[in-house]
């Protein structure tokens, strides 16, 4: 072999090795550390294990390592050192971005961002990364050896660094909880009735009355196959936001703010009424199932549900299927939506829901939370009947008009960006349509009680915090939508159901039935946000506004963050 071939393969050779340690450390971060960290961080809203994923993921960072140091290292030298100094800066900025410089990265209670107020945020962080960018581009021009010595050494260290970080989350990972002894909702009969009664709740998050009422004088229609139903349009949310809306709606359980959301909900499901609501329901006969995607902000952790809903199951009694591109696609994103700057954050934000579409349970494709993949479902299969099922109460939470929107006004599922929320509760109301027609093909109608409603209104608006709230008792028909103005409340929905399921409600408070219209009641409406903001009203919708708008509110702080 010439001495030239030989140097020029010893040039291949030392090239290599700085760009395979260059590399490792973008790979690492992620392709391996990322994804472990999302579902370390979000494990009871996945209904996958950790090792589902991690082992496919190890396999493509090793490929992407090997075929880019190969690659990459055959270039030109001064190719090969602009892309090694990009893959450096790219490298130590993603690392310090998520180590330091990521002050908020999530939403209230799991909210998508409100990146407009983040602007200042945006505009320093962005300065950061240009000035972090010159200073290691300014290595670049370091003699060859030193420069490589410090490209290596650094990558290496913050490769170790990281794989401690990623041992330690591995021997977590291997705990009970994380693994198919956990408990999960089961999908499986969420398109099933029973063969009785029923009572159907239809839960479509975000959806308040306003804004129902500003579309059905911009779109009457909104009110077809509504006319049996009774609006009322004086109804309460006392929580907002998803949490702790639905966990205090399920079981009559305030949140504490001396203890952290996680125990609130642990306590809420194990220790409050839920137990002895679902003995009720069960002593009379009713099935008692619930349908969401949202896990982490209504129960966190399924076993907790042992004992409260039927629909509970061991995840190892469950089969289901991956969509192993869109998982990869997902982590993928999420990984780089944590390491990039703000200023490309808002074209990176997965909301944990995304990856519920992912997995496929016994043929049943649909994710609750999804408007759009629900509608398709019950387009594509239909309701049916549990013969196993005498009588039921059955909450299905969707995803209504809360962010991101996923469904235009033919039912059809579309990208954010080409729908918007009229078109939304356009598709919305096809579904509600599709939805009583199967009823009805059943025999079912009639002697079903239907209440649509929301866990709150609009999280995004703060003088529309009131829920829908339409209810058709078995056996009402009429021939236009009622209304009627109670003052009722969230914490009137189980004693309306125990009412419903014919037991004494009484010890659990009143019904809506039983709530009349001039009704002087004083309610409650909180916001949360490191604790509470307490509006205490007496009146109706108008005078919570006048409230909210003159900010009397009486607080009560969290002892942790319960933002």
């Amino acid at each position: 072999m010439s001495r030239n071939n030989t140097e020029k393969k010893n040039n291949i050779f030392g090239r290599m090795k700085v760009t395979a340690a260059l590399l490792a450390l973008n790979i690492f971060m992620f392709v391996i550390l990322g994804p472990t960290e999302v579902f370390y961080a979000n494990y009871s809203d996945f209904d996958f294990e950790f090792k589902d994923f991690i082992f496919m993921f190890l396999g493509i960072g090793a490929l992407l390592w090997i075929l880019g140091s190969v690659v990459i290292s055959v270039l030109p030298d001064k190719i090969n050192k602009f892309i090694n100094a990009l893959i450096f800066a790219f490298g130590l900025s993603f690392y310090f971005q998520n180590m330091l410089l990521n002050p908020k990265l999530m939403g209230t209670v799991g909210n998508a961002m409100d990146w407009a107020s983040l602007k200042g945020v945006t505009i320093s962080n962005t300065i950061i990364w240009i000035i972090m960018f010159i200073c290691y581009f300014a290595i670049a021009f370091f003699e060859k050896e030193k420069r490589d010595k410090i490209c290596i050494y650094t990558s290496i260290f913050l490769i170790l660094v990281q794989i401690v970080a990623f041992s330690s989350l591995v021997y977590k990972l291997q705990g009970d909880e994380y693994k198919s002894s956990h408990y999960k909702l089961s999908p499986v009969g969420e398109y099933e009735l029973a063969k009785d009664e029923n009572v159907i709740i239809l839960l479509l998050d975000a959806t308040s009355e306003r804004f129902f009422e500003e579309e059905v004088k911009k779109s009457p229609e909104i009110l077809d196959g509504l006319e049996d139903f009774t609006y009322y349009n004086n109804a309460n949310s006392k929580y907002n936001y998803t949490f702790p809306a639905i966990p205090y709606m399920l079981t009559l359980e305030d949140p504490d703010c001396t203890i952290t959301t996680n125990e609130y909900k642990k306590r809420a499901w194990t220790e409050g009424k839920s137990k002895e609501i679902h003995d009720k329901l069960n002593e009379n006969g009713y099935s008692y199932n619930l349908y969401t995607g949202s896990g982490r902000a209504v129960y966190l952790d399924a076993s907790y549900l042992k004992g409260s809903i039927d629909n509970v199951e061991e995840a190892s009694n469950i089969s289901y299927k991956l969509d192993y591109g869109e998982m990869f696609y997902l982590f993928a994103k999420t990984s780089l939506y944590k390491y990039a700057p703000y200023i490309v954050k808002p074209y990176l934000e997965v909301q944990s829901f995304y990856f519920d579409g992912i997995t496929s349970f016994e043929g049943v494709s649909a994710c609750i939370e999804s408007n759009a993949s629900y509608y398709e479902v019950l387009c594509n299969k239909g309701l049916s009947i549990d013969d196993s099922m005498e009588k039921a109460v059955i909450i299905t939470h969707l995803s209504g008009v809360h962010t991101p929107f996923d469904i235009n006004e033919k039912g059809e599922k579309v990208p954010e960006s080409e729908t918007d929320i009229k078109k939304v509760r356009l598709g919305i109301n096809l579904m509600l349509e599709k939805y009583f027609d199967e009823l009805k093909r059943l025999d079912l109608y009639d002697s079903s009680t239907i209440i649509i409603t929301a866990d709150h209104g609009q999280y995004k608006d703060a003088l529309d915090p009131q829920p829908i709230y339409l209810i058709k008792p078995a056996g009402q028909v009429m021939d236009k939508m009622g209304y009627n103005k109670a003052p009722i409340s969230s914490e009137d929905f189980i004693p309306t159901i125990i009412y419903l399921a014919g037991q004494d409600a009484s010890v659990y408070g009143t019904s809506i039935f039983e709530i009349f219209e001039d009704e002087e009641r004083e309610r409650k409406c909180c916001f949360p946000g490191k604790g509470f903001e307490v509006y205490t009203y007496t009146g109706d919708k108008e005078v919570l506004r006048n409230e909210i708008e003159n900010g009397k509110y009486t607080r009560i702080d969290a002892t942790e963050d319960w933002d």
